[in-house]
């Protein structure tokens, strides 16, 4: 049996568990516990739960892939009053329930109600705030079609810093909004939306009205099949100027002016082409550059872990993860293992590769850079 001054950490996933047991000697056991990982098991009642919630140092809880009950009565928990991490992936619960759950959280930072399928459907509370503590929100896979249900979520939990909203049915971001909504969204500074079904630029510039929007992930959704990796990085970048961090990649201030530039010569304009002319002219104007994306380049690949060293042309148009398994097989280190770094030779500080799916154009990776291979 743990001793309870070690015991910080609880994970059972997968185990069959429909009960918590004895009550006071878990609570004896556990009560240094800082997180509890309970997903994926048959935990039910919420009776069942009330001890885990009286863990006087608990932060960390997880309870997602249980078959929760739908109802809960208000005065059936006890406060959690250091939970900061709550996690309800899969469980399908309605708003109500998950509201009465956060009344019990008063510093609660982040939430996951991940894989809640028919989560629009399950909006039966007014738009009453449900926690102004939360800064960190996660609803992917929930079946999300109406741009609506984001602004009614806003409402719950209207402190918050980051929203996650992948692969959910999204295809625009407006809606008819009330006068009083017009800054709808204000306060979120990272917007996740891979793999939605977006498909038209005017989603895109509605994203500009979130005017504290700083970094936005968009992969992998219906508009980009027309555009290459690199047309689709300046024309987003032109059209949200407050935008700071796309798909991971910093936007200097050289790459905005690149990108801002871009629209002169493209066929696609936004709406804010007219202010961008006055900020920068029109390209024909200035010296002509060729704005064509370099598809390789020649750089120093070295692993001191294997004495691997060379220069090698990559191409530009792969992933990091591509990069990665093609390096794998020259130096010996396994994928899983492998960490990779980017050294230009403008920048003597390191920049970590550390998003799989990113292409390696995206990194502005140039002639005569070195890429350190570590584990």
């Amino acid at each position: 049996m743990a001793s309870e001054h070690t015991l910080v950490l609880l994970v059972l996933n997968h185990k069959y568990i429909d009960r918590i047991g004895d009550k006071l000697q878990f609570l004896s056991i556990c009560g240094y516990v800082r997180e509890v990982d309970l997903a994926w098991n048959r935990l039910s009642s919420w009776e069942e739960i009330t001890a885990i919630f009286s863990l006087p140092r608990l932060e960390v809880l997880n309870l997602g892939y249980n078959p929760l009950q739908s109802s809960l009565a208000v005065l059936s928990l006890p406060l959690a009053v250091n939970l900061e991490l709550f996690i309800l992936n899969g469980t399908d619960l309605q708003m109500s329930t998950v509201q009465k759950l956060l009344n019990k959280m008063p510093k609660l930072k982040e939430l996951h109600l991940s894989e809640n399928r028919n989560l629009e459907n399950r909006f039966d509370v007014s738009d009453e705030v449900m926690s102004k503590s939360l800064e960190s929100l996660h609803v992917s896979k929930c079946n999300i079609e109406h741009w609506e249900t984001v602004t009614s979520l806003w409402r719950f939990f209207p402190n918050l810093t980051s929203l996650s909203l992948c692969e959910n049915p999204i295809r625009g971001t407006s809606c008819k909004l009330k006068v009083d909504d017009l800054n709808c969204l204000n306060g979120v500074r990272r917007l996740s939306l891979n793999k939605c079904l977006i498909d038209n630029w005017s989603s895109i510039e509605h994203l500009a009205n979130i005017n504290t929007l700083q970094d936005l992930r968009i992969i992998a959704i219906p508009l980009w099949e027309e555009y290459t990796n690199d047309e689709h990085f300046h024309l987003v970048i032109g059209r949200i100027p407050q935008l700071k961090i796309l798909n991971g990649s910093v936007i200097s201030a050289e790459l905005r002016e690149q990108s801002e530039r871009y629209y002169d010569v493209h066929e696609t304009k936004p709406k804010i082409f007219a202010r961008l002319i006055e900020r920068h002219g029109h390209v024909e104007q200035l010296c002509k550059v060729d704005m064509t994306p370099k598809k390789y380049a020649v750089v120093a690949v070295i692993c001191e872990e294997t004495g691997y060293n060379a220069n090698l042309k990559i191409r530009l148009t792969q992933t990091v993860s591509c990069l990665m398994h093609m390096l794998e097989k020259l130096t010996g280190i396994p994928v899983r293992r492998m960490r990779l770094f980017y050294i230009n030779s403008g920048n003597p500080f390191p920049d970590e590769l550390r998003f799989p799916s990113q292409m390696l154009q995206a990194l502005h990776i140039e002639d005569g850079g070195k890429i350190c291979v570590q584990v």
